[in-house]
């Protein structure tokens, strides 16, 4: 299973060496792992039993 999302790295994400910050990192990857639960539904049938991550 290939499962790619685009993400726009901003100034924001950025210290003053121009390096993607450390805990930045860990939002890219919660970005992947919703997009892989839109696209292939993993864990819908958790969130309709009220169900959380």
């Amino acid at each position: 299973m290939l499962n790619i999302i685009q993400i726009k790295v901003r100034g924001y994400h950025l210290d003053v060496f121009q390096h993607v910050n450390n805990a930045r990192y860990l939002e890219f990857l919660e970005e992947g792992r919703w997009a892989f639960f839109d696209e292939f539904g993993a864990g819908t049938d958790l969130m309709e039993q009220g169900l959380a991550w």
